[in-house]
């Protein structure tokens, strides 16, 4: 018996040792950092899954401090599955870790975690990263009790063009039933949005701090020292009433949701950040004469649909510029200067598309240009030379295309066509001499008398002198307008600019929907591009005062133009108490009275 018992005893020993190998052996970890991108100041969450048969008696994952992260909180839940009988076990730990305010962009490992197994090993668990993006270098902030109100940009120097990323971040440790941000009215300062505003709910040791930011792009267009404004955020914080009974507030506490009754009221507080100041550099001399010089990365793509065409077979060139540049201001240099006499040139619309990325706005601006070849031979179009500033290097590149070889074959329909229009033009209402023939002659008049011999004064015997005059000069009317006619249709540019001051008065009289002010802007901006056969939209305000001073040498029209013009960008690009003083009926009268007086100049 003593035997028999003293070899079940070391059975069950070395099942009681090996038990927890096994165990270990059955244990999976997994891993997960979210976000893997962050700035300073934002925290990352890193959630340890063990799942196994017996995960209940290993100890949970440690992560340690270190200089660069400091582990802020920790939280722990477990979930129990039977599956065919057997059953499985996962807990899940969660650790909130804080980067140091001294880190610079760059990518970084996170603290060592380790995982003590029930036979006493520590395993190392695997090495996490995160990359951090720009730091936020300056910040004016407001502290009012539990909430942090502040404004920051990523660049206090910036160049004239730079794009600036600009943070507004509320903080708050009690409960909001209400947020909104003011509007800000930049001036000089070009302003696209990055989004809705966002929220997140972050965890600092037994603290749960709400914070709700709002991102947007700024592009300052003069140098010097320009002022970020001031921005107001307004908050509904719940108070409790000082005079409310015993009675309601516990009602509160047990039913928050039910019974509100008396024991709490909202109440509004305003949190004011103050200023930013920024010092804008000035561009450096640049390598090319342009209108605008994009500022930042960016990127050229040139593409042609065909080399080998016909006689009269259009060639499409597209050429897309992309990057982080603001570049609605850019315009092509001028085509018609740098393409031979033997082309016509067609100037599609520009298309514009914008993205966000990383917190960046990224802009694409495609511009298309239509070339129909007028006789046969072989043609190269030139280079297109684009100067580009970029502010990280601190010099201009060149954008430019491959240059393009362009075979066209003769095509004799287009020939014939050709001789054909010049023949009908030069033949006065298609008729040649050899239409007319002389049928006889009268030798003798075919009545005698006194009627014969009578003076020619009666209406009739002038209508002969009258032909004879009149012919030559319909004639010359006739060829006048068909030549006008042939114009007009091989360029329809011509036609826009001819029914520029219809179009415009016609689409002011419509009822505008949804954004007024930007619908008079455009109108205008169509106008002035149909009149001078000018990409309108694409101007900027300064492009078009210079235009209409060149044009017509009218400066005070000139200025006026400038002046709505910038107004209606700082609807688009710009925001708050700016926008509430414009109106949209005052507005559509200005564009109007605009409208009339260059129509009225142009008459002139």
């Amino acid at each position: 018996m003593i035997t028999e018992f003293r070899k079940y005893w070391l059975l069950i020993m070395l099942a009681a040792f090996i038990r927890p190998i096994f165990a270990a052996a059955d244990i999976e970890v997994n891993i997960n950092v979210e976000p893997q991108t962050i700035t300073v100041g934002e925290n990352i969450n890193v959630e340890v899954t063990v799942s196994g048969s017996d995960v209940d008696s290993i100890a949970g994952p440690k992560y340690e401090s270190d200089s660069n992260f400091s582990v802020t909180g920790k939280g722990r839940r477990s979930e129990i599955s039977i599956v065919n009988g057997k059953a499985s076990s996962r807990i899940s730990y969660t650790f909130t870790l804080s980067p140091s305010l001294d880190l610079k962009p760059g990518r970084y490992p996170l603290p060592r975690g380790t995982l003590e197994l029930t036979n006493g090993r520590v395993e190392i668990l695997k090495e996490q990263q995160v990359t951090i993006t720009q730091n936020f270098p300056t910040q004016a902030k407001d502290t009012s009790g539990n909430l942090d109100f502040a404004q920051i940009v990523d660049n206090l120097s910036p160049y004239v063009g730079e794009q600036i990323r600009y943070h507004a971040e509320l903080t708050t440790a009690i409960p909001l039933q209400g947020i909104n941000f003011s509007e800000v009215n930049y001036l000089d300062l070009l302003r696209e949005s990055l989004g809705e505003a966002k929220q997140q709910v972050k965890s600092l040791g037994n603290r749960t701090l709400a914070t709700v930011w709002l991102d947007e792009a700024l592009f300052p267009n003069k140098q010097g020292e320009i002022t970020i404004p001031a921005r107001k955020v307004t908050v509904q914080v719940k108070v409790r009433n000082s005079n409310a009974s015993q009675r309601s507030r516990f009602a509160y506490d047990v039913f928050p949701d039910l019974l509100n009754i008396d024991a709490f009221r909202i109440e509004n507080r305003n949190i004011i950040a103050p200023t930013i100041n920024l010092n804008v550099k000035p561009l450096p001399p640049a390598p090319l004469e342009q209108a605008y010089y994009p500022v930042g990365n960016v990127s050229l793509n040139a593409t042609i649909d065909k080399n080998n065409v016909k006689e009269g077979e259009s060639i499409t060139l597209k050429f897309t510029f992309s990057g982080d540049a603001n570049l609605r201001p850019l315009e092509l240099p001028d085509i018609n200067s740098l393409v031979s006499k033997d082309f016509r040139v067609y100037l599609d619309q520009p298309e514009f598309s914008s993205e966000i990325n990383s917190g960046r706005i990224f802009q694409k601006k495609t511009f298309s240009v239509a070339l129909v070849p007028l006789k046969p031979g072989t043609f190269s179009f030139p280079e297109i030379r684009v100067a580009v500033f970029d502010p990280q290097a601190q010099k201009y590149s060149i954008l430019k295309n491959t240059a393009h070889a362009i075979n066209v074959k003769p095509d004799p329909n287009i020939k014939n066509t050709l001789e054909k229009e010049e023949q009908a033009i030069s033949a006065p209402l298609g008729i040649e001499k050899t239409d007319v023939k002389i049928l006889n002659v009268d030798l003798l008049p075919q009545h005698l008398g006194a009627e014969t011999f009578a003076p020619m004064s009666s209406p009739d015997s002038l209508l002969l002198p009258i032909v004879v005059v009149l012919a030559p000069i319909v004639s010359l009317l006739l060829i006048y307008y068909r030549g006008k006619l042939h114009l007009y249709k091989n360029r329809p540019e011509l036609v826009k600019q001819l029914l520029a001051y219809d179009n415009a008065i016609k689409a002011l009289g419509e009822p505008a929907i949804g954004d007024g002010i930007q619908k008079f802007d455009t109108i205008l901006r169509q106008y002035i591009g149909d009149k001078f056969i000018v990409n309108g939209h694409s101007l900027t305000p300064d492009q078009a005062r210079q235009l209409i001073k060149d044009q017509l040498s009218h400066d005070q029209l000139a200025d006026k133009v400038r002046d709505i013009l910038k107004a209606g960008e700082n609807t688009k690009y710009a925001a708050g108490s700016y926008i509430q003083q414009l109106n949209s009926a005052s507005f559509r009268t200005e564009v109007s009275d605009i409208i009339n007086a260059l129509n009225k100049a142009m008459r002139r």
